[in-house]
């Protein structure tokens, strides 16, 4: 869950970056990731890494469209989620969609032990996947919630979802695992994140 959380807020930054003048048109889910859409995206997480500079307490933004956060994905965070493959994400109002194809054999792994019955246990090899979710974001904190999450044939239950995920994520600091609704702090100085068609601006 550590990588799972990593990558969404990843995503929220990617997906909600400022307006600063007209809006940009939405990229297709499907454009191909580049080199320098990534490297775009890159500069712009560095660009939140530093100290604000100008007047204290000023809000400032950033601007990530649909196809930077593709090629982000695919490239530089490529190395650290190897179970992913041809990710895409879709920015809405509140709302982002995502794809890609997962590595079922290398997931296992890193589930908590399938019984039988649950029908993931079927499931093996590269595995088409698809989510739907709405972010909501103040003050630092964001919550995402989740609304669906499709693996190959199957629609997989929000409480399995849930249950994966904390069983998955036990540990010393975290005894009861990781709550999937609870709120969390968003990275660096972002008080805000805002989903729009097609890109997404981040205040900080």
């Amino acid at each position: 869950m550590v990588r799972a959380r990593r990558l969404l807020t990843t995503l929220l930054l990617a997906g909600a970056l400022p307006a600063l003048a007209q809006p940009a048109p939405a990229v297709p889910a499907s454009a191909p990731a580049t080199v320098d859409q990534a490297a775009a995206l890159a500069r712009k997480i560095e660009q939140l890494r530093r100290p604000p500079a100008g007047k204290p307490g000023a809000v400032r933004s950033l601007e990530l469209s649909e196809g930077e956060l593709a090629a982000y994905l695919n490239t530089t965070l490529r190395a650290q989620v190897r179970e992913l493959q041809d990710m895409s994400v879709r920015l809405e109002r509140d709302r982002l969609t995502g794809s890609a194809l997962v590595d079922f054999d290398q997931l296992r792994g890193k589930l908590p032990p399938l019984g039988p019955f649950n029908p993931l246990a079927l499931l093996s090899g590269r595995v088409p996947s698809e989510f739907s979710g709405r972010l909501q974001s103040a003050d630092g904190f964001a919550t995402f919630e989740l609304e669906s999450l499709q693996l190959g044939p199957i629609d997989v239950p929000l409480a399995l979802v849930e249950q994966a995920v904390a069983a998955g994520t036990k540990n010393a600091e975290r005894p009861e695992g990781v709550d999937i609704h609870a709120p969390f702090r968003l990275p660096y100085q972002v008080r805000r994140v805002r989903l729009l068609p097609g890109r997404a601006v981040v205040e900080y």
